[in-house]
């Protein structure tokens, strides 16, 4: 997940001797300590997608599917949602396909915090025809 901070603050001007309101902002990119592992590792994960996805995607006669990628987080329970076309194939059947293919496959084990405790994961997919996920 993404924080963001803001802080506000006075800050005497060097020059005029004047108080002026100042902000800094910045962004935090937040880790989880135990990230989300879909059950069986990365193996099992690339053996799901092609084999619940390439066939119905070779049905379509493309030679070459163009780089798309969807966005998705594992929730507390290791279920994927939120899922959301990030970068699209031009084809929405395509894009509809792997869609429902994130939110149908099975549950992952869930990220943990410093302390143990489940956690929200956001993650990337990136899926092509010439070099695979």
């Amino acid at each position: 997940s993404l924080l963001n901070v803001r802080v506000d603050y006075n800050s005497e001007n060097a020059v005029t001797g004047e108080k002026e309101e100042k902000n800094l902002q910045f962004t935090i990119n937040l880790i989880p300590e135990v990230e989300a592992q879909y059950n069986g590792g990365y193996e099992q994960l690339i053996s799901y997608l092609r084999g619940n996805s390439l066939d119905k995607i070779l049905d379509r006669d493309h030679e070459q599917l163009p780089m798309t990628a969807l966005t998705f987080t594992v929730d507390k329970m290791g279920k994927p949602s939120a899922v959301q076309v990030k970068k699209t194939s031009g084809d929405e059947f395509i894009d509809d396909l792997l869609i429902k293919l994130v939110e149908s496959m099975p549950a992952w084990k869930p990220a943990k915090n410093y302390n143990g405790g489940v956690v929200e994961q956001n993650f990337e997919l990136t899926v092509a025809a010439s070099n695979g996920c």
